[in-house]
């Protein structure tokens, strides 16, 4: 999560407010169904960076994702509509110190 620190720390460098003008959500999933919630008319949602790929590495375990199915799964519940489950990640269910281990 250092990461996330080292963004936490530029933001609020620049004014922002955790909670109030960024967020930080650990599971993606999670994060874009936040994103696709906090979503109001005219409103843009745009998931950067792992489109293109179909896994996520978690300590030296790779897990199946595909972006485009998070973000449709988090549009169909916005929506109330009938669509297919969240893809897994370890970070749905397990803290940082058990997904970093996992192999």
């Amino acid at each position: 999560m250092e990461f996330s620190r080292r963004w936490r720390r530029a933001l609020e460098s620049k004014g922002g407010r955790e909670n109030e003008s960024f967020w930080r959500i650990p599971d993606r999933g999670e994060a874009i169904r936040f994103a696709v919630r906090l979503a109001r008319a005219g409103d843009v949602v745009i998931a950067c960076g792992k489109g293109h790929e179909q896994s996520l590495c978690f300590g030296a375990k790779e897990f199946a994702w595909d972006e485009r199915a998070a973000v449709r799964t988090a549009l169909s519940e916005r929506l109330g509509i009938a669509g297919t489950d969240m893809p897994y990640l370890p970070t749905q269910d397990k803290r940082e110190a058990e997904w970093l281990t996992l192999i």
